[in-house]
Order: structure tokens, then sequence, then C-alpha cells
């Protein structure tokens, strides 16, 4: 009995691909590689992949630190295609006061908010303290 149910999940799955909220696009899969330059800024370096639209609302950064979950306001990024880098100053994304050093862990994770997806996640290394 369970293994018709398995079926016939899979089967909508398939041929209704839209009840899920699909919206016939691809989630952008991309290997992005985020690190810090100097004690405000955040370099995203575009590896290989699809190319990210961070000026577009699909797109979400998130940096936490210790747990705790910010959304940065990442437009200014634009478009970042293949072979490009491109700085973040952490003082202009709306954070509100921060600190964090070395001992801290920090995290930013790009996530397409359209399939709730990971796109990157990349645990930083902070080489000062960092005030923001």
């Amino acid at each position: 009995m369970i293994i018709i149910l398995i079926l016939a999940a899979l089967f909508a799955a398939v041929v209704f691909p839209g009840f899920n909220g699909y919206s016939g696009e691809p989630c952008p899969t991309v290997n992005l590689d985020i690190f810090f330059v100097n004690e405000s800024t955040v370099e995203f370096r575009h590896m290989g992949g699809d190319c990210l639209e961070f000026d577009s609302r699909s797109l979400g950064v998130f940096l936490y630190v210790n747990g705790k979950s910010y959304l940065l306001d990442a437009s200014s990024l634009g478009d970042l295609e293949v072979g490009d880098s491109k700085l973040l100053n952490l003082n202009e994304v709306g954070l509100p006061p921060i600190e964090f050093g070395s001992r801290d862990e920090v995290i930013i994770k790009v996530v397409d908010r359209n399939f709730g997806t990971l796109v990157s996640y990349q645990d930083l290394h902070v080489p000062v303290h960092v005030t923001i």
C-alpha cells in the first residue's frame, strides 16, 4: 500500500510539476567564493555556473553571525557572471551595529527565494575585529 502511495506521488510530481509552485525556470547553480578583503568589505568571486542577478528580488543574501541572521541589501553587486569579482561593503547593506572577530562563526548564504533553495554557503574567515 505504501509503495502505491509513493509511486502516485512520484507520478504526480512528474506529470504536474506546477503543483509545487514550480515556475518553469531552474534554480541557479554556481560556484561562488566569498571572503573578507578588509574589515568591512566582502568579495564575491564567481568561479563557474549560472549568472547571478543580485539586483533582482529572487536572490537573498544573508549574513549569519554566531547563529543570528541578517538580510543584506546586495543589489549593488548587480549581475555576477563567471569570472566576475565584486565587492560588498558591509557598512552599506542595511546592517544594524554589530561586532565580530576571528573567534566568531560568520557565514554568508545566498538563497533562491523563488525555490527556497541554497545557492551558495560560505564560512568566512574573519581576519580582524569587525565593527559595523
